[in-house]
């Protein structure tokens, strides 16, 4: 079983990591790539409950460690237990999907993309492994040697970013 490229989106609340992610799955979708995400819930309440009333989430409320429903080419599962960002791709990896895009994770060492909306936010340039830069500001001053797109037009680019996530890219 071959591994697929994992590809990072980070930055900080309200920066338009969901939204960036929405217009890369949907890309890759329209390409035929099966694209998995896993999403950092980097707050301290707890996730959302799905369904509160179904059976499922009865079973997992009497103490089942794990859940999962399937039907209707779906699948919903719920666990009682965190995962590891390591143990979510070895996860995801079992199910071959083409791609695996992350939210979050910052510390992460996997290959990123950035996104810088403010001046303060620069001191995400000292994470490892940059790719890309994604800024909302024309004049902040990105001294990383990767390519730097707007957030405001970066889909104008989509091909190019997306050969980089996939790392199809190979610089001249």
């Amino acid at each position: 079983m071959a591994h697929p490229p994992i590809f990072q989106v980070v930055g900080y609340k309200k920066s338009g990591k969901t939204s960036t992610l929405e217009k890369l799955i949907h890309y890759g979708d329209q390409l035929g790539d099966r694209v998995a995400v896993v999403k950092h819930h980097g707050h301290t309440t707890p996730l959302d409950e799905a369904h509160r009333l179904n059976d499922s989430a009865r079973l997992h409320e009497n103490g089942a460690f794990i859940t999962s429903v399937t039907g209707a080419d779906e699948v919903q599962m719920q666990m009682k237990s965190s995962l590891s960002l390591e143990k979510m791709v070895k996860w995801y990896s079992f199910l071959e999907p083409d791609l695996i895009l992350v939210e979050g994770y910052k510390k992460a060492t996997y290959p990123k993309a950035v996104i810088i909306k403010k001046n303060e936010d620069l001191e995400l340039l000292d994470l490892d492994n940059i790719q890309v830069v994604l800024t909302w500001e024309d004049n902040i001053l990105i001294t990383r040697p990767v390519p730097v797109y707007s957030i405001h037009h970066w889909t104008e680019n989509i091909e190019e970013l997306y050969s980089i996530i996939k790392g199809d890219h190979h610089s001249e």
